[in-house]
């Protein structure tokens, strides 16, 4: 938070995360713990629903997953609510 707080164009990116009020879809990001910010942003905001991509799903892979946005839901006190596509068939630049 500290390199994002010390650049406008960063905090500015962030401050619109935290304030979206329509659905997200996420594509091409791990959900891991160094990216726990993004998550905190995206479930403390009015988000209406959460849509992440995942490459190659499986039961293991959603499973982990599954775990991890859970855990930014429920710490965010969110009830934004998230699903998972398959970010190889999705063709979003059709």
């Amino acid at each position: 938070m500290r390199r994002i707080n010390s650049v406008a164009y960063l905090r500015h990116c962030y401050d619109m995360l935290v304030l979206n009020p329509a659905t997200v879809f996420v594509y091409g990001h791990s959900a891991d713990e160094n990216d726990a910010h993004i998550y905190r942003a995206i479930f403390g905001s009015s988000a209406k629903k959460v849509y992440f991509g995942v490459y190659k799903p499986n039961g293991e892979k959603l499973k982990e997953l599954d775990g991890l946005l859970a855990k930014y839901q429920r710490t965010s006190g969110s009830s934004t609510g998230y699903a998972f596509f398959d970010s190889e068939s999705a063709q979003i630049w059709a």
